[in-house]
């Protein structure tokens, strides 16, 4: 069946001229044509629109003369750009039609990690194939240096979030540690970006009739708005098997000035430390016609100190279960993510029953729309290590406190939109609304308008070596250099206002790694991924209303994450 029966003559036209601009190359680098015919599918669909691409497909499909690995590979690729359900189908046909050839595993592999998955790879699928690639590799003589580094690099991303491995099954690493070190001088915990709330909050407790009863002087507004000093250790042993991850993990954390010790005196704070003990455990899956899904379950136990007013030494046992669920699915070329997480704290001094136990929950809902189509500000939207395009997003999440029958609520909203790819730029511009409020209490509402904003730039961007860079740093390979300047500003619309700001940054972040390969392969073959990530930033916030401004910083590094 002739393709002309189903698309334009100009479309015909079209393709013949991308696919013989691949194919001229594939007399001299016989084994790499499958590399040809990727790139032939990205020139088809630079001079497409999707109907037109849609329609290619279709005429591809019900041409069943179209039997190589080259042309199934073409199929899935062109699939793969359509967020079609089949391409994982026509993958495997091309790997069965050349059942010795690295490059069609490889291929599907960087598909089921980058392409599929709720913001997370499809991992064991991924995996089977890399490995699988990675075996015939090692069968041929002589080997593609080529397709080795990009297994190599591939099985490096994969594994990238897991950390060091120490025990191996076969060629896989099954046992990982991962160790996260950071501090910093900021206005809020680790992890934390409620600082206006949390100020707030203690001045509006400080000035309310159940301490102060008065309106805080302008010094005492000032001492609120301090500086603290958090410093953490996070470290996880991790057994990887297949799709499934169980962790063992424990974090110490001590923040600096992290609580006030007496709202009578609202200036004076004491540190804050906690240390937890937790296990959790992870699956991610698949299915036909691709439905994404993760599931994580965690339960972690926590001893705090320097929260309880008046007794900062007393310790509080904080028993936390933990329960996140994320699906992503495509709508035509583009993609449809969502996570939902809910969180649940018994709270309950060590020792005595003053203050009583109290109860904490928290929701969060996020979602977003990739556009992943062409769009004419983008680059190529289908990298080998992130899809970039134009993401809308939105969250709410809802963090309520019961002590006794008073009820503390915390309500964020947010929406926003990401450019990724805009030259070497990402762009991100996030409105939204902080918000708490106390049972019983209205003095005690307040409500604030925040706008965060950032800019990336990419000075060393991963897509453009997809092999193994020749560069080193360290010993290490460089996969990414980031330049970050982030933005932040808040506004009160209800309640007190004292604590309106804005923050202006900038951060170095740079991924290193180790190769998962040996050099060569002379030796025994088993696989060795690393990842480091290092992060460095400034930042300057100023509160105009309480005439301060302050100098901050942050230091993470980590292998794992």
């Amino acid at each position: 069946m002739s393709i002309t029966s189903f698309v334009r003559p100009s479309i015909v036209l079209r393709s013949l001229l991308a696919l013989a601009l691949s194919l001229s190359t594939f007399a001299a680098f016989a084994q790499r044509r499958a590399f040809g015919v990727v790139d032939a599918a990205m020139q088809l669909r630079a001079s497409m629109t999707v109907a037109e691409q849609q329609a290619l497909v279709d005429a591809r499909v019900a041409d069943k003369s179209l039997d190589t690995a080259d042309d199934f590979l073409l199929t899935a690729e062109l699939m793969k750009q359509l967020g079609e359900p089949r391409a994982a189908h026509y993958y495997e046909a091309a790997i069965s039609a050349a059942p010795s050839q690295p490059a069609y595993e490889l291929f599907y592999a960087d598909y089921l990690r980058n392409y599929r998955g709720p913001r997370r790879p499809l991992f064991a699928d991924a995996a089977d194939h890399y490995f699988a690639a990675l075996a015939k590799l090692l069968e041929r003589e002589p080997r593609d240096s080529v397709i080795a580094d990009r297994i190599d690099h591939g099985l490096v991303s994969l594994y990238q979030e897991d950390g060091l491995p120490i025990v191996w099954r076969g060629k896989r690493p099954e046992v990982f540690f991962s160790s996260v070190d950071r501090l910093a001088r900021a206005m809020a915990d680790l992890d934390e970006v409620h600082d206006t709330r949390d100020f707030t909050a203690e001045a509006l407790f400080a000035s309310s009739a159940a301490r102060l009863n008065r309106p805080l002087t302008l010094e005492e507004l000032r001492a609120i708005a301090r500086v603290k000093e958090p410093r953490a250790t996070f470290n996880r042993l991790r057994i990887r098997r297949g799709g499934a991850g169980l962790d063992f993990f424990y974090e110490g954390r001590l923040i600096g000035a992290g609580r006030i010790s007496n709202f009578f005196v609202p200036g004076v704070s004491n540190d804050v430390a906690l240390r937890t003990y937790g296990a959790a455990i992870e699956y991610t899956t698949g299915s036909h016609p691709p439905l994404d899904l993760y599931c994580r379950l965690a339960y972690s136990r926590a001893t705090r100190e320097g929260v309880i007013e008046f007794a900062p030494s007393q310790r509080e046992i904080i028993d936390q279960l933990d329960f996140r669920f994320a699906g992503a699915r495509f709508v035509g070329p583009d993609k449809v993510q969502a996570e939902l997480s809910a969180s649940v704290q018994n709270i309950e001094p060590e020792h005595t029953g003053n203050p009583p136990r109290h109860t904490r929950q928290i929701a969060a809902l996020t979602g977003e729309y990739l556009f992943v189509r062409p769009l004419p500000f983008v680059g190529n939207s289908y990298g080998l290590f992130a899809t970039r395009g134009v993401h809308l997003r939105a969250g709410a999440s809802l963090d309520v406190e019961w002590f006794g029958d008073v009820r503390v609520g915390r309500r964020d909203l947010y929406a926003g939109v990401q450019a990724d790819g805009v030259g070497p730029f990402d762009i991100t511009v996030q409105p939204g609304i902080i918000r708490a409020s106390v049972g019983g209490d209205p003095s005690q509402t307040h409500q604030h308008r925040r706008l965060d904003a950032n800019v990336v730039l990419r000075l060393l961007d991963e897509e453009r070596q997809p092999g193994i860079p020749q560069m080193r740093f360290l010993g290490l390979y460089p996969a990414f250099v980031h330049l970050v300047f982030p933005y932040k500003r808040d506004v009160a619309t209800e309640g007190l206002n004292a604590f309106e700001n804005q923050l202006v940054g900038a951060a170095l972040v740079v991924k290193l790694f180790r190769r998962a390969l040996p050099e060569t392969f002379s030796e025994s073959v088993r696989v060795h991924p690393t990842t480091i990530l290092l992060s460095i930033r400034y930042d300057r916030q100023r509160f105009p209303r309480l005439d301060k401004s302050e100098d901050l910083y942050s230091v993470n590094i980590g292998f794992g994450y």
